[in-house]
């Protein structure tokens, strides 16, 4: 697997190259020569060749002791304090919702980014619709967290 990922990997750079001189006009003698859209394809085949060359791709192998069983905690500890949410746990629930926000805004400029230079379609345009309902919705929960937050601060 890991050889045909770098083959992969290798063939979407060298491809990506190629496509980028044929947009930049650097390379002549095709229909591809001078169009924009062929540049940004290449740039994004090499971009993803270069995380399938780089990406460490490994899974975390799953290892068991012979002979040995996992034990369940005792079901009558004590879970009083877990009904009551901490300032912590709020906090990280936060950023959470921040990072979450953070890639929602990415994948927005993305898609702005390929409406607004000429790359418009009726997918694009609905897929960008939902990423911004999605994160007004996320900001409605941060606004609504960050209230909570100050009335738990305060008080």
């Amino acid at each position: 697997m890991t050889v045909t990922r770098r083959i992969l990997g290798a063939l979407l750079v060298l491809t990506g190259v190629v496509w980028i001189g044929q947009g930049l006009q650097l390379i002549q003698g095709s229909a591809m020569t001078g169009s924009t859209f062929w540049a940004v394809m290449g740039a994004l085949c090499v971009a993803g060749g270069l995380l399938l060359l780089g990406w460490p791709w490994r899974q975390p192998r799953e290892r068991s002791l012979p002979g040995r069983t996992i034990q369940s905690v005792d079901p009558s500890a004590d879970n009083g304090s877990m009904t009551e949410t901490s300032l912590e746990d709020l906090r990280r629930e936060l950023a959470d919702l921040e990072a979450e926000e953070a890639l929602l805004s990415a994948t927005r400029n993305h898609l702005q980014h390929q409406i607004d230079f000429g790359f418009e379609t009726s997918t694009a345009r609905d897929r960008e619709r939902e990423v911004s309902d999605q994160r007004q919705e996320l900001h409605r929960r941060i606004d609504a967290l960050r209230e909570r937050l100050r009335g738990l601060q305060g008080v």
